[in-house]
């Protein structure tokens, strides 16, 4: 479980939250490059950002299989969330676990 802290007006409303190992991952290989990120950024918009770096205003969306129709496409609402990010001035960046997992067995 992570700690996920969201700035709301004047106050900071805090809740639990659970993490993806994938996701896990995912970051541990940022910070191992170094990168500032943060875990599940909250949008004023009500998107929560998988792995943000607000610096670069870059949104890694770590994409478990619950994220895929059966065909392999991305379904509705990630196709959504993908957009909407954008519109809102997010470059996306898509880590599919399927991609994830075939990067971490050629390593």
């Amino acid at each position: 479980m992570t700690l996920l802290c969201i700035a709301a007006g004047e106050g900071l409303s805090c809740a639990l939250r659970s993490i993806s190992a994938l996701q896990r991952e995912v970051g541990r290989a940022l910070t191992r490059r170094r990168a500032i990120w943060i875990s599940e950024l909250i949008l004023d918009a009500g998107y929560s950002i998988d792995i943000a770096l607000p610096s670069s205003r870059v949104s890694v969306e770590v994409d478990g299989p619950h994220h895929f129709a059966q065909d392999g496409t991305p379904n509705g609402s990630t196709q959504l969330k993908r957009r909407q990010l954008r519109h809102l001035g997010w470059a996306v960046v898509n880590v599919p676990y399927v991609e994830w997992y075939a990067l971490r067995r050629d390593s």
